[in-house]
């Protein structure tokens, strides 16, 4: 995972390690709103990355579409 973390930071695109139940892994992510995180470990044992859209991220924006509550 932290190779794939390294490299989505070096395309200029700000992650954040996530748990299994797919929050994040760090004390407060807000402040990854402004400032690229730098990787120190945290993404060593994560189970998975999360990517923080917007303005940090060059404003990339995403559309999360899935079928969970499909009748």
């Amino acid at each position: 995972m932290k190779e794939v973390a390294e490299k989505y930071i070096s395309y200029g695109i700000n992650v954040l390690p996530v748990k299994a139940d797919k929050t994040p892994s760090v004390a407060s992510w807000t402040q990854y709103q402004e400032k690229m995180i730098v990787p120190n470990g945290q993404f060593d044992s994560s189970w998975g990355i999360s990517a923080l859209c917007g303005k940090i991220s060059g404003g990339m924006e995403c559309i999360d579409i899935d079928t969970k509550y499909d009748l």
